[in-house]
C-alpha cells in the first residue's frame, strides 16, 4: 500500500474512533447525542420519559461515559427511573420547565455534576434520584416540590448548606445521608415527617432552623453521626420549650429562638 493510501485510511480509521454521535427514537421520545458529547432528549407532545428497569435497558446506555452535558426539551414531562445513571463526565444539566417529576435513580452516580436548576413545576424527587453526586455543591429546590424520597441525595458529600421549600411535606429516610460538608439546614413549617438517618452523617452540621411549631415525627438515628451538643437548633420563640423535651430535638447543645 503507497504511503499516501495508508495515511488516508488511518486517518478514516482515527475519525471512525473519535466520532460517536448517534440518535434514536423510542416511541414518542426522540434522542441525539452529538460528538462534543452533548445527548439532548424531546418528545413528539408533551410526554413522560420512560422508566427503565437499569440504566442498561435506556437506549443511550452504551454512552453514558461519553456524555458531557443533557438538555430535556419542552415536550418531556418527567425523568424516568434509572435514565442517566453513572455518567461520569457529566457536568450540565439543563430540564424543561414541564417537568414535575424525576424518578428513581435518574442521575445516581454522575460524580461530576457541580449543580443544576431544577424548575419550578417539580413536585417530587425520587428515591436515589442524585445519590452519589458528590461533586454538587449548590442546590435550589423550587417551591413546588412536595416530597424528597429514600436517599434522593445520599452522598452528595460537597454540598454545604440546604434551605427547604415552603411546601415540602416529608424528607424520607436517608434523604441527605452522608452530606459530609452540609453545615445548616432550614426547614419549613410545612415538614411534617422526617425519616430515618435523614440527615446522618452530616458531620460538619452546626445549624439547624425548624419553623415547625411542632416538633416533627422523627425517625430513627435521623442526626446519628451529627455532633449534636455543638449544633444549634433554632425554633419559633413559643415552641423553644417543647422543642427541648421532644425525643432527638433536645440532644442539640443549644436550642434558640430563630429570627
Amino acid at each position: 500500500m503507497k504511503t499516501k493510501d495508508l495515511l488516508l485510511w488511518i486517518l478514516l480509521l482515527t475519525s471512525a474512533a473519535t466520532s460517536f454521535a448517534q440518535s434514536g427514537k423510542v416511541g414518542q421520545l426522540t434522542w441525539t447525542l452529538s460528538d462534543g458529547g452533548t445527548l439532548t432528549i424531546d418528545g413528539i407532545g408533551v410526554i413522560p420519559m420512560p422508566n427503565y428497569s437499569n440504566y442498561y435497558h435506556a437506549p443511550w446506555h452504551s454512552y453514558l461515559s461519553f456524555i458531557k452535558k443533557i438538555v430535556i426539551g419542552n415536550d418531556i414531562e418527567s425523568i424516568g427511573a434509572n435514565a442517566f445513571p453513572r455518567c461520569s463526565n457529566l457536568t450540565s444539566l439543563t430540564l424543561s420547565n414541564r417537568v414535575t417529576r424525576i424518578e428513581e435513580g435518574a442521575f445516581e452516580g454522575c460524580d461530576r455534576l457541580t449543580s443544576f436548576t431544577l424548575p419550578d413545576r417539580i413536585t417530587s424527587i425520587g428515591e436515589s434520584a442524585f445519590e452519589g453526586c458528590r461533586s454538587l455543591t449548590f442546590l435550589t429546590l423550587p417551591n413546588s416540590l412536595r416530597s424528597i424520597e429514600e436517599s434522593a441525595f445520599e452522598g452528595c458529600w460537597n454540598l454545604t448548606f440546604l434551605t427547604l421549600p415552603d411546601r415540602l411535606t416529608s424528607i424520607e429516610e436517608s434523604a441527605f445521608e452522608g452530606c459530609g460538608s452540609l453545615t445548616s439546614i432550614t426547614i419549613p413549617n410545612s415538614v411534617t415527617s422526617i425519616g430515618d438517618y435523614a440527615f446522618s452523617g452530616c458531620r460538619s452540621l452546626t445549624s439547624v432552623i425548624n419553623l415547625n411549631s411542632t416538633p416533627q415525627r422523627i425517625g430513627y438515628n435521623v442526626f446519628s453521626g451529627v455532633t449534636l451538643r455543638n449544633a444549634t437548633l433554632y425554633v419559633p420563640s413559643f415552641s423553644v420549650d417543647t422543642y427541648k423535651t421532644a425525643d432527638e430535638w433536645k440532644d442539640f447543645g443549644t436550642i434558640t429562638t430563630a429570627n
